[in-house]
């Protein structure tokens, strides 16, 4: 396996083969994802040269900060498309028909929309209040980062009626993810992925009433302000990403109440002021990355206590 491949990845890879044992097409090693072996729908060029699905290189990055093909660390996490190749490999699709003989293990969008289908059975809002209010601090956001006029990815987010499993960016809790997240009710908003995507402004408070939430990833984007001292109210959150923005100010301490918080990631922004002793009570963090910003003073030393941290990057402060 090339270096750092998940298991994840490995049962994608075997998933494929299986449903393409009936494939006579052949597809070229070129335009295959070096992270899932599948064949690339919208390719992008990382740090290291190498060509990547943009989906399969961004969750890579959530979990690292080296390249999926060399295992050597990157000097940043930033990509380009490469249009290129996608003129070259929907050149080659048309020529061998790929997707019209059911290469690649059948038609995506029905797959996507039976299991759109599928979880809407199980995540009904009239059955839980709940998914009411994450439906209004969604729409909230959608207001305040001005997503009418700046995002680039708006499928879902500016048709109200949509179910919320339609909506890009958000992930609900399923059956699939009981085992990942456990005690998480069944159709709660539990990752709100919103990576290079234009949103501008400042996030609205409201972004406190995602009480399930365990993932948000607001990655490079132009989101400006200070950081809302709210974020302690988010008590499942595991992972919280707003690098690459433009916040200002300090780190706010509320963020020491997230007990469950495993990945902490602000570098890159304009932050200012000192480490709060307070994220000294994160006991189950494991990466820390609070580097290229305006910090000032010395990081606690309790940081040193705090086992389970294998990941700390301060620097360019």
């Amino acid at each position: 396996l090339p270096c750092g491949i998940s298991l994840l990845c490995v049962e994608r890879v075997e998933a494929s083969n299986m449903a393409g044992k009936d494939d006579d097409i052949e597809i070229p090693k070129e335009f295959t994802c070096p992270i899932t072996n599948l064949l690339m729908m919208d390719p992008v060029i990382a740090a290291d040269n190498h060509t990547y699905e943009r989906e399969a290189l961004v969750k890579w990055y959530e979990e690292n900060d080296t390249s999926p093909k060399t295992g050597i660390e990157v000097p940043h996490t930033d990509f380009t498309p490469n249009t290129v190749l996608l003129m070259n490999i929907e050149e080659w699709k048309r020529k061998t028909g790929y997707m019209a003989t059911g290469g690649g293990g059948g038609n995506k969008e029905e797959e996507e929309a039976e299991e759109a289908s599928e979880e809407s059975t199980v995540t009904s809002e009239d059955a839980d209040p709940q998914r009411k209010i994450d439906r209004a601090a969604l729409e909230d956001l959608y207001a305040e980062a001005n997503g009418d006029t700046c995002w680039e990815n708006i499928d879902g987010w500016d048709e109200g009626e949509k179910d919320l499993n339609e909506w890009w960016g958000v992930t609900l809790s399923s059956h699939e993810s009981e085992e990942d997240f456990p005690g998480i009710p069944l159709g709660s908003l539990i990752r709100l992925k919103l990576v290079q995507n234009g949103l501008q402004g400042e996030l609205p408070s409201s972004i406190a009433n995602f009480k399930n939430l365990v993932i948000l990833n607001l990655y490079y984007n132009f989101l400006e302000g200070e950081i809302p001292d709210i974020f302690g109210k988010l008590r499942n959150l595991m992972k919280l990403d707003l690098s690459r923005n433009r916040f200002t100010g300090p780190i706010p301490a509320s963020i020491g109440k997230l007990l469950r918080l495993e990945k902490l990631v602000l570098q890159n922004n304009l932050l200012t002021g000192e480490v709060p002793m307070e994220l000294m009570s994160l006991t189950a963090l494991k990466y820390f990355d609070i580097s290229r910003n305006d910090l000032t003073g010395e990081v606690p030393e309790d940081v040193g206590y705090m086992e389970p941290l294998t990941v700390l990057m301060v620097n360019d402060n």
